[in-house]
């Protein structure tokens, strides 16, 4: 470990699995393991969400937002069948006899709003080929700052360029990108590299 220690750069180590860690990884503690591209530890799936589940996450947040919203729709398709006659009457009947559906879809519209906005929100990201580690502790990340120590972005491409990325990562490059200098772009590395 000394040896990697000393011939890296103080980044690239991870001090609790001791080795070299690639750039856009990071050591998740729920799961104890380095993760590349980490983006975010989510409880729900009991799993670190990075390189390799990323997009099977999205569909697994997009799924239930579908679900939950579809429920929504059987729900009011069915209220005004139920309650066809006497209409306020039977309104308040369903809102005392059927509270279980009542509580039902008040938490799947509460849940699948917060969801939708959350599948919203890695959209974004994706677009902006950022994960949400980098985005929130960009201070912690050199390769994230600017000179002035505001939040630059040396992934971003182009929106179709960062959504192809995301679909088919250059997993080569991730794995073995250890290091970027704080004021140098993506694609400078990749020029120097091919160089070298």
């Amino acid at each position: 470990f000394n040896d990697i220690k000393n011939n890296c750069h103080p980044i690239s180590i991870c001090s609790i699995c001791k080795i070299r860690r690639p750039l856009r990884s990071r050591h998740c503690r729920r799961t104890g393991f380095c993760v590349a591209r980490y983006d975010h530890y989510c409880p729900w799936i009991n799993n670190a969400v990075g390189l390799e589940n990323h997009f099977r996450f999205l569909l697994v947040i997009s799924s239930c937002v579908l679900g939950f919203f579809w429920f929504l729709r059987w729900v009011i398709w069915a209220l005004p069948i139920i309650a066809e006659e006497n209409y306020w009457l039977n309104y308040i009947h369903i809102v005392f006899h059927h509270r279980l559906m009542i509580v039902l879809s008040i938490q799947a519209f509460m849940l699948g709003t917060w969801l939708g906005l959350h599948f919203l929100r890695q959209i974004v990201f994706i677009m902006m080929n950022i994960t949400t580690s980098e985005r929130l502790a960009y201070r912690s990340y050199p390769h994230l700052k600017s000179k002035k120590g505001k939040f630059k972005n040396p992934f971003y491409n182009s929106i179709i360029s960062n959504i192809k990325q995301f679909f088919y990562p250059n997993k080569q490059w991730y794995y073995n990108t250890y290091y970027l200098h704080p004021y140098q772009s993506v694609q400078e590395h990749q020029d120097l590299t091919i160089l070298v």
